[in-house]
């Protein structure tokens, strides 16, 4: 991976982000994923540390990186459903064996397929990236508490982004993202045309610019469905 001297995510990670400044990155963030979901690819690790800063002024630029562990979301369907992969603080509930059919509707379960439920573990991680951003606190902190919620014992955690002022376009979102059911979260094209995306006013890189595209390309290259 080519070298950057404004590193990754993690290292700004010391305040909360403006709103508007986390719609940003968020944005980006979705256009990166919803070029590998078309694709047919989950990245699967999505994490700050795995996000490199091109940019900080005028507005954040950001771009997706690291496809260490991603796999075509048509491949190795059981590995998808039943490896921890992820990083701790941004792995979707599935992914810790908190899935159940129980969790999601009888219709969603019964239609889902293996593309669906791969790529949603990046929505959800990029949910839980945009509650920090926003909030400087994990969703969940714990297996504990994300066991609470994926098993319905346990409300959604809104109130730091109420704290942190978050209008209600925003909360609905990260909400939708952080969805306990798989089949719930929107696609990233879906939640592109969220209030909250749209209301942007500050143009975005395109998606050319927010992946690191030699090393997806080598990766899909390297992939077969």
């Amino acid at each position: 991976m080519e070298y950057h001297e404004k590193g990754d995510l993690q290292r700004y990670l010391t305040k909360r982000f403006p709103e508007t400044e986390a719609r940003t990155i968020t944005t980006q963030l979705l256009e990166a994923l919803g070029y590998m979901h078309d694709n047919g690819f989950a990245h699967r690790d999505l994490k700050p540390g795995n996000i490199l800063v091109m940019e900080t002024t005028p507005i954040w630029w950001v771009k997706v990186c690291d496809f260490g562990i991603s796999k075509r979301a048509q491949e190795e369907s059981t590995a998808l459903r039943t490896t921890a992969i992820g990083t701790k603080y941004y792995q979707a509930p599935e992914v810790c064996g908190m899935y159940s059919p129980d969790i999601v509707s009888e219709e969603v379960h019964e239609e889902a397929d293996d593309t669906i439920y791969g790529v949603s573990v990046d929505i959800w991680a990029l949910g839980a990236i945009t509650y920090y951003l926003l909030t400087k606190q994990h969703a969940f902190g714990s297996l504990q508490a994300l066991g609470k919620y994926a098993t319905k014992r346990q409300s959604f955690p809104i109130q730091p982004l109420v704290e942190a002022g978050a209008s209600d376009f925003c909360k609905d979102l990260v909400g939708q993202m952080l969805a306990a059911s798989p089949g719930s979260r929107p696609t990233a094209s879906q939640a592109l045309k969220h209030p909250w995306i749209e209301e942007k006013s500050i143009s975005s890189p395109s998606e050319d610019d927010t992946l690191d595209r030699p090393c997806l390309k080598e990766q899909l290259a390297n992939s077969a469905f």
